[in-house]
C-alpha cells in the first residue's frame, strides 16, 4: 500500500513568493533564515484571518522539509524504488522540474526521504538516504557537482543518510555518513570541492544541524552521538547518547564539544542568545550557560524542562519564548528558567 504526503501553501505564503529571486520570505534551508525556525516575517496570521489552502499536490512518501526561494518550493520524497527532488512553482503548485536521484538503499530502520535541502545562489544542494550529495542548477535541476560521502569516506555500511545539508556563504555543509574519524564536511558550493572535514567521533549521518553566530563567529552546532560499548553477551545494547560539536564554519575548527550524561535526539541544539544554547532529547530540553573557555568554550547546566521535547517535532524560539510538544501538549516554556508558562 503506498502512503503519499500532502503539499500545501497558504495563500500568504504563495502571495509573498511572487516578489521575486530574493525577498524576505525566502527559507532557503532546514530551520529557514534565523536558524531557529522561525520566519522574521510580520502580518502573515492576523486576528480573525484564517489562512486559506491556495494549492495542494501530492508527493509520495517523504519526510523532508521545504526549502523556499525565489517563488519556488524544493524538497525531496521517493517512490517506491528512487529518491527524487522536486522544484514547484509557489503561485500553483506545478512541478517546476524533478530530478531522479537514487535507488533506495536497504533500509531496516525505515528512514523515508528526509534531507531537506537547502538553496544558496543558483545552486540547490540535496543528500539522498544513499549519502549522495549533489548541488543542482535552481532554474533546471540540472546536477552541477555530485559527491558520494559513502565511497569518498570509504564507508561500507549501508548506513541511511538523513540529516540536512546547509548552505552559509560559498560553502555546503553536509554530515558523513557515520565513519569514525570523519563526521562533518564543508565543500565549496561552486565546484563541491572539498573545504575541510572535521576530525573526530560524530557520528551524525542521521541527524540535524543548526547555525548560529558564536563569539562573533559563524559556527555550526552539530548533534553528535556517542554509542554505548558493546554489551555482555546476553546483554540489550545500551542507547545512544546525544552531543553537540560546534564547528567554526570558515576552517572546521572545533570550539566547543559536549555529551549529554543520558538521553537522544535527532534534532538541532539551538543557541538561543549570545550565552545560551538548547540541547533536546526525547525526554526533554536541557539548557546551557555558554563561557569562553581559553580559544573555545565550554557548557554548565542552568535549566531542564520536561515540557518541550525532541522527538520529532523540532521546537522553535519565538519572541523569547521556546514553543514545542510533548505528547499531546503544546508549551510556551521561558528558555532562561525551564519553566512552562502555559500548555
Amino acid at each position: 500500500m503506498k502512503s503519499f504526503v500532502r503539499l500545501r501553501a497558504l495563500i500568504g505564503l504563495a502571495a509573498a513568493a511572487l516578489a521575486a529571486p530574493t525577498f524576505a520570505g525566502d527559507w532557503t534551508q532546514y530551520l529557514g533564515p534565523t536558524g531557529l525556525g522561525v520566519s522574521p516575517e510580520t502580518g502573515v496570521f492576523k486576528a480573525g484571518h484564517a489562512p486559506k489552502v491556495a494549492w495542494k499536490t501530492a508527493l509520495q512518501t517523504g519526510s523532508a522539509g521545504l526549502a523556499v526561494a525565489g517563488g519556488r518550493a524544493f524538497t525531496i520524497a521517493r517512490d517506491d524504488e528512487n529518491d527524487y527532488v522536486v522544484a514547484l512553482d509557489l503561485k500553483d503548485g506545478r512541478e517546476a522540474w524533478r530530478v531522479k536521484l537514487d535507488v533506495l538503499p536497504v533500509n531496516p530502520n525505515g528512514i523515508a526521504a528526509a534531507a531537506t535541502p537547502a538553496v544558496g545562489g543558483d545552486r540547490v544542494v540535496t543528500l539522498s538516504t544513499n549519502c549522495q550529495l549533489r548541488a543542482h542548477d535552481v532554474a533546471t535541476g540540472a546536477v552541477a557537482w555530485h559527491r558520494d560521502l559513502k565511497a569518498d569516506y570509504a564507508v561500507a555500511a549501508p548506513r541511511p543518510c538523513a540529516g540536512s545539508p546547509l548552505v552559509e556563504g560559498t560553502l555546503a555543509l553536509a554530515l558523513l555518513p557515520g565513519k569514525d574519524d570523519a563526521g562533518f564536511a564543508a565543500f565549496e558550493l561552486a565546484t563541491g570541492k572539498t573545504a575541510w572535514v572535521a576530525q573526530g567521533p560524530l557520528r551524525t549521518h542521521y541527524a540535524e544541524t543548526s547555525l548560529a553566530t558564536l563569539g562573533g563567529e559563524r559556527v555550526a552546532l552539530v548533534n553528535h552521538a556517542v554509542l554505548a560499548p558493546p554489551p555482555a553477551e546476553g546483554q540489550r545494547p545500551a542507547p545512544p547518547r546525544s552531543g553537540v560539536t560546534a564547528l567554526r564554519v570558515s576552517d572546521g575548527a572545533k570550539l566547543l564539544s559536549h555529551t549529554l550524561d543520558e538521553g537522544f535526539s535527532w534534532e538541532a541544539p539551538l543557541l538561543v542568545g549570545p550565552d545560551r544554547l538548547a540541547m533536546f532529547t526525547n525526554d526533554e530540553m536541557r539548557l546551557f550557560t555558554v563561557a569562553k573557555d581559553g580559544a573555545g568554550y565550554k557548557l554548565t547546566p542552568a535549566a531542564t524542562t520536561r515540557d518541550v521535547t525532541g522527538g520529532l517535532n523540532p521546537p522553535f524560539l519565538k519572541d523569547g519564548l521556546f514553543f514545542g510538544v510533548r505528547d499531546d501538549d503544546f508549551a510556551a516554556v521561558d528558555p532562561e528558567t525551564g519553566q512552562a508558562l502555559w500548555k
